[in-house]
């Protein structure tokens, strides 16, 4: 019974990672036209680097969490991308892939 529950803790976390890059993706077209209007004419300054930079990085971590989703497997050892995905925060979940 510990084990269903704990596959089905892992397929919930998994499918919220997927919605969430939906709603990431929505939100990016959602504001593209205004982002477009004030951020795309206007010249490079400091604030402007901040914002494409915090704009853009949930791309590239939504990316990394769903390669992670879709490419691990059982008996496979994945602990270089979770270090790299983790920023080594947790290296006591990077032994192994789920």
């Amino acid at each position: 019974m510990v084990a269903s529950l704990e596959n089905t803790g892992i397929q919930t976390a998994k499918y919220c990672n997927v919605a969430g890059l939906g709603v990431l993706i929505f939100d990016y077209f959602l504001m593209l036209e205004p982002e477009i209007r004030w951020t795309w004419n206007r010249r490079w300054s400091v604030a402007r680097v901040l914002s494409v930079i915090s704009r853009y990085m949930a791309f590239v971590a939504a990316g990394m969490t769903s390669y992670a989703i879709l490419a691990t497997r059982a008996n496979v050892n994945c602990s270089n991308f979770s270090r790299a995905s983790n920023g080594d925060r947790y290296p006591e979940h990077s032994a192994s892939c789920h």
